[in-house]
């Protein structure tokens, strides 16, 4: 998701996540309680740039 800073709609979120239905639900529930994803015009995005910068970072090590 770090990849995509304008953000995911549901079904990319879930499709990307491998979730559907209840578990996608309950997954984007719990993340934005926790404020690390918000929703704006129907697509979802980290709450905090600094955070996505960081999962990118954090990604791209684990790829090299």
């Amino acid at each position: 998701m770090a990849a995509h800073p304008e953000g995911l709609d549901e079904v990319a979120f879930g499709q990307l996540a491998g979730l559907t239905g209840a578990g996608l639900t309950a997954a984007l529930q719990a993340l934005r309680e926790h404020d690390v994803l918000i929703a704006e015009t129907g697509r979802y995005g980290y709450a905090v740039e600094l955070m996505r910068l960081w999962v990118a970072d954090e990604r791209m090590e684990l790829d090299l």
